[in-house]
Order: C-alpha cells, then sequence, then structure tokens
C-alpha cells in the first residue's frame, strides 16, 4: 500500500477544498462576524496541513524545522479563531471580555515563540520510515496541556447555549460537532491510538488524521451558508456512503493489478452504490413521514389549543353569569331583610301610636 501516494493524492485535493470551503462562506455573507471567523480559522487551518505533510517530502527535508515553526505558529492563529468560532456559532453568546483577551494573548505569545524560538519546536529527527518528525520543547508540551482547558472552554461554549437555540440552529449546531467528533476520532485512532501499539508504525498513516480536519470544513460550512438543512442523519449516512465509495476506488485502481479481481471490485463498488443510494433514500424517506407527523401533531396541538381557549372563554361567561345571579340573589336577600326590618319598625311605631 502507497501511503505516500494517498496522501499526496489526499493533500492535492484538500488544499483547494479548503480553500473553496474558507472564500463560499465569506464571500456568502462577508459582514457576517461567523463568516469572517470561519475564513480565517479554515485558511491557517489548510496552512497548519499543507506545512505538516511538506516535512514528509525528502527534498524538502533541510527546510523541515522552519516548516514546523512556521506550521505551529499558525496553529496558535487557528486556535484563536476556533475559540472565537465557537463564540459565534451558531449565535453570538455572552462573552467574557477577559477570557477573550486571554485567549488571544497566549495565541500571541505562543505563535511568537514558536516562530521565532526553539522553545516550542526544539530540533527535527528524520524518521526511518520516511519523513521527519519534530522534537517538543518546553513550550510544545506547556501548550499541548493548555490545549486541555481549551478544548473545555470551546464544547461549553457550544453546549451551554445549545437548550436555548431553535431547532434550524440546533441542527445546525449537531452539523458542527458530527465534524468535530469525526476530526477527533480520526486524531485519536492515526496519531495516538495506533502510534501506542504498532511498534513500526509508518509516519504517512499519522497524516489521515489530520486530513479529516476537511470534513469538519465541510460540515460548519454547511451548517453556516446553508439556510434549509438536511437532517443530520441524511448527512451522515451520505458522507459515510461516500467515504467507502472513494476507499473502494481507490483500491480498485492503485492496489489491483489482477484484471479479474478489478472487475470483481468494480462490481462491488456498483452494487455498494446501488445500496447506498437506496440507503439514503430509505433515510430521506422517514424523515419525511417523521416531519408529516410533526406537522400533523403540530396541528392538532393548535385545534386543541384553540378548543382550549374556546372552552376557556365559556367558562369564564358562566363564571361571569354565576357571580351576577349569585350577587343578584344576595341582592334580594339584603333587600327582602331590609323590607322586613322596615315592616317591623313600622309596627313599632303604629303600637305607639296606639298607646298615646
Amino acid at each position: 500500500m502507497d501511503l505516500v501516494l494517498i496522501n499526496k493524492i489526499a493533500i492535492t485535493l484538500i488544499i483547494p477544498i479548503g480553500l473553496w470551503l474558507a472564500f463560499w462562506v465569506y464571500f456568502a455573507d462577508r459582514k457576517n462576524k461567523i463568516n469572517q471567523t470561519f475564513f480565517v480559522f479554515v485558511f491557517t487551518a489548510v496552512i497548519w496541513m499543507s506545512l505538516d505533510f511538506a516535512t514528509s517530502f525528502p527534498s524538502l527535508l533541510p527546510y523541515a524545522l522552519l516548516m514546523a515553526r512556521i506550521e505551529w505558529a499558525f496553529i496558535s492563529v487557528c486556535i484563536v479563531f476556533a475559540y472565537f468560532l465557537s463564540v459565534y456559532f451558531p449565535r453570538e453568546s455572552k462573552r467574557s471580555p477577559v477570557l477573550d483577551k486571554t485567549v488571544i494573548g497566549i495565541g500571541i505569545i505562543f505563535f511568537l515563540l514558536s516562530l521565532f524560538t526553539s522553545t516550542v519546536i526544539k530540533s527535527i529527527e528524520i524518521h526511518h520510515l520516511g519523513g521527519a518528525r519534530y522534537v517538543l520543547g518546553m513550550g510544545g508540551i506547556t501548550f499541548l496541556i493548555i490545549m486541555i482547558p481549551f478544548a473545555i472552554v470551546v464544547l461549553l461554549n457550544i453546549f451551554k447555549k445549545y437548550f436555548t437555540l431553535s431547532r434550524s440552529e440546533k441542527i445546525r449546531t449537531q452539523y458542527f460537532l458530527v465534524g468535530l467528533s469525526i476530526y477527533v476520532i480520526a486524531n485519536l485512532i492515526f496519531n495516538i491510538g495506533l502510534m501506542l501499539f504498532i511498534r513500526e508504525y509508518p509516519i504517512a498513516l499519522t497524516y489521515l488524521g489530520t486530513f479529516s480536519g476537511i470534513l469538519f470544513f465541510g460540515f460548519t460550512a454547511y451548517a453556516i451558508v446553508k439556510k434549509e438543512l438536511f437532517d443530520i442523519k441524511v448527512a451522515l449516512t451520505s458522507v459515510f456512503v461516500s467515504i467507502i465509495a472513494i476507499l473502494l476506488f481507490v483500491d480498485m485502481f492503485l492496489f489491483t493489478d489482477i484484471l479479474w479481481i478489478r472487475a470483481l471490485k468494480g462490481f462491488t463498488l456498483f452494487v455498494f452504490l446501488i445500496a447506498g443510494y437506496l440507503l439514503i433514500k430509505s433515510v430521506l424517506r422517514e424523515i419525511k413521514q417523521r416531519e408529516v407527523i410533526a406537522k400533523m401533531a403540530e396541528g392538532l396541538e393548535i385545534k386543541v389549543q384553540e378548543r382550549t381557549g374556546e372552552l376557556q372563554k365559556k367558562v369564564e361567561q358562566l363564571e361571569k353569569t354565576n357571580r351576577l345571579i349569585v350577587g343578584r340573589e344576595l341582592k334580594m336577600v339584603d333587600l327582602k331583610k331590609s323590607v322586613r326590618d322596615l315592616e317591623k319598625r313600622l309596627e313599632e311605631h303604629g303600637e305607639e301610636s296606639e298607646e298615646k
């Protein structure tokens, strides 16, 4: 398996796709803070991924240390804008001026340390399986430690406003979180997990975790720009079907030389595409049925509310009528009592007159 070739194909696709996503979101609404922040975030991330991969080229190894330091400088900028993206997306949340200044200050410090000192990137080691691997200094280790509370802050910014969002905003947030989850899981697998269990771990595999960021960019860009979003189940199903189809296609042409095996894999790909299409269609049908049921439930709820309102008005009218009737009866009782008292007084006055 030629992992270097796969990585070259991947980075060749990722750079233009990432830049296109950045400019697509930016020009969709240039005055919107979300669009502006996403543009800078993706632009710096694409440069970071490109420099990370560039260290695998033998001809560029003399410049690997410089590229690694520039890469980490861009990581610092990217992380600052990742924080502000979590503040603005999908709706701007209440901000802490102290936290904003702290994040910006940390970003500037590590940008300068990465670019102009050996505090973050101490040196470069040439890996025996190909490519270069940088050695972190105390600044780099500190930077990684700081990333833990930073990641918690970013997630809290998203989750603390999730339950106050509208339905469409919640769907946008789900797109963001799904893309972020794919990126995190891919990095945990290719950059940490496999490296711990495979002794002769090919360094080329580590780039797969980095390249998965394009899915995060795609999910977030779609959530920012599109007014009407597919249900997240449709998006996920479509993405996974597409990824598997691409892998089958690559395997068929790059790693198969025998004609009849290639034909068999081509038939398998054809069957998978049909099955994937039917799967996506069934998911769409299920969501459509659910929307119809939701609309029916909403209509029934409106009718119940209207009927409840009518009954409430009738109850209020009955209560008003009852109060009038009761009030009249009480007045009649008082009037009868007054008449009896008056009659009694007249009788007493008549008796007194007779005595005189």
